[in-house]
């Protein structure tokens, strides 16, 4: 039994070393599986087959250099006079065989030899491929990047275009590796030799330009305020204001948000600006004062800023640094006019006089005239302990004057404020008015200060002690008709000729009078001169007979 388990065992040791050392001594003689030269196969060649194969390749040798748009570049043996050192080669290629370990090789060894001891004139290759080019030239296109294309209020991503244009640097290089390894076939696109976009319709910087291009361009901002014309601002607007860097960078353009801005302002600002205003006697007048509207620039370019960051949709009033009643008139339908020619004051309450007062404005005289202009209530002052001596309501102007009750003057309207008005410009009335006038009025209320006459002059020291003397009051009275309505010129006309009337039958009577003493005294002088003249005659008479 134990004979008979022994001559197994030898038998199969000496099979298993004659299947490790027979494929040994064979793969000194013939090179190994997977063994090649470049693309060239010369597994199971001796060394002597191995040389003839190389050889032929090298006589023979072809090169297709297959491009993206189809075409195709041949490099024959002449054109680029190659050569190879086949001693070399092969012993490259020997050096990497172990026979001795060929159960190892045979399942993970690779014997493939890349680079090959070939020479070729590369000069003669780089005029060839710039031939190449240089004859289609016609029909290549180049890379172009993707970029953003904006349309219908929307930026969009346009994708990419790869083009057919060889890098000619890279195109050599991948040349000069085909041809040393003696390979027959390379396609210049699966080997990377195009110039490609730098950017894609996927490229990180480009995805999120537009993302916040489209939140810039979708904001929406209406503009709204009372009286006001409502517009809109929009993608219309806000595309020219968009900036997008080569970098990708996108960013608003300050300079001219601040320029929509100070517009804004220019339309709508009227503090400080002149304003025709339509007068209780029906004159239009210019008028100007800080009352009004002002745009807080400032306030105003920070939030249109920060609300296109955001893609803001929304109804906005723009922020003011003054505020009127309305933007139509400015003073609304609500305010206080005060004629200083006339010495009236009207406080129209929703487009209707509520309040008509005479008044005394400041004194003229002086040097201290009411000041004409528009102004607004600042202020109210209501002291219920004032006496007779004292005002009880006063309303404070932005020009520093008031408004207030003078129960210590006796008369308001006329002329009084000639040489005789307030000290400060401040205009009063009579207490039981101005306290009706003190609860309609509200803080910010306007006021609207004119004088219809052309101008009050103050006459000199005057023989009668008049304030004003007849040329100037002759004066004064026709820049009043000037001002009058046609009614008024009617009852005013009325009034003169009821005048003229009277003082034509008293001139009438007066003359009848004089006329019949004169007719009398002449009458009785011509009786005395005839007698005499009788006299006379008798006398001669006499004489002669």
């Amino acid at each position: 039994f134990f004979s008979s388990k022994r001559n197994v065992i030898i038998v199969i040791v000496i099979a298993a070393f004659c299947a490790y050392f027979f494929p040994a001594m064979h793969f000194r003689l013939y090179y190994m599986p997977k063994t090649s030269i470049g693309n060239m196969n010369i597994a199971g060649l001796d060394r002597e087959g191995a040389e003839r194969l190389l050889n032929q390749r090298v006589r023979d040798y072809e090169l297709r250099a297959t491009q993206r748009n189809g075409y195709v570049f041949h490099f024959y043996h002449d054109d680029v006079s190659i050569e190879v050192d086949t001693e070399k080669t092969l012993d490259e290629v020997a050096s990497a065989q172990h026979p001795w370990g060929w159960p190892v090789d045979l399942f993970f060894g690779d014997h493939s030899l890349e680079q090959t001891y070939v020479t070729y004139d590369e000069k003669q290759v780089k005029k060839k491929l710039e031939q190449f080019l240089a004859a289609y030239k016609s029909h290549y296109t180049k890379p172009q990047n993707a970029k953003l294309k904006y349309k219908d209020a929307k930026y969009k991503i346009k994708k990419e275009k790869r083009g057919d244009y060889l890098d000619k640097k890279k195109t050599i290089k991948q040349l000069d590796a085909t041809i040393r390894s003696l390979d027959t076939e390379v396609n210049l696109d699966e080997t990377a030799c195009y110039k490609e976009p730098t950017l894609t319709s996927r490229s990180k910087e480009i995805v999120e330009a537009c993302d916040i291009a489209n939140q810039y361009v979708q904001s929406v901002i209406t503009f709204q305020d009372t009286g006001m014309e409502e517009f809109v601002l929009d993608a219309t607007t806000i595309k020219p204001w968009i900036k997008i860097s080569k970098k990708w960078e996108v960013t608003l353009r300050k300079k001219e948000i601040k320029a929509y801005v100070e517009a804004m302002a220019e339309k709508y600002d009227t503090a400080g600006t002149a304003r025709t205003f339509h007068t209780h006697e029906g004159n239009y007048t210019p008028l100007t004062g800080d009352y009004g509207w002002t745009l807080d620039q400032d306030q105003e370019y920070d939030y249109i800023y920060q609300s296109i960051l955001n893609g803001v949709k929304e109804t906005h009033t723009p922020i003011w640094k003054s505020a009127a009643a309305s933007h139509e008139t400015d003073w609304g339908d609500t305010y206080i006019e005060i004629d200083t020619g006339l010495q009236k004051l009207w406080f129209y309450k929703d487009g209707e006089v509520a309040l008509e007062a005479d008044i005394t404005s400041g004194d003229v005289e002086s040097g201290q005239a009411t000041k004409e202009g528009i102004f607004y209530v600042t202020g109210k002052d209501a002291r219920d302990e004032a006496n007779e001596t004292g005002a009880s309501r006063r309303l404070v102007l932005d020009c520093g004057t008031m408004i207030f009750d003078a129960p210590w003057v006796e008369e308001f309207g006329g002329f009084h404020h000639l040489n005789g008005g307030t000290e400060d410009g401040s205009v009063c009335m009579d207490r039981e008015t101005m306290q009706k006038l003190y609860d309609m009025v509200d803080e910010n209320c306007a006021i609207l200060v004119h004088e219809t006459m052309i101008e009050n002059i103050i006459a000199s020291d005057d023989a009668d002690g008049a304030l004003v003397s007849e040329e100037e009051f002759d004066n004064l009275e026709d820049d009043k008709y000037e001002d009058y309505t046609d009614e008024e010129r009617g009852a005013e006309y009325e009034d003169e000729s009821e005048y003229e009337e009277e003082y034509i039958e008293e001139e009438y009577d007066e003359y009848e009078d004089e006329s019949e003493e004169d007719y009398e005294d002449e009458s009785d002088e011509y009786d005395e001169s005839y007698d005499d003249e009788s006299d006379e005659y008798d006398e001669s008479y006499d004489d002669e007979v």
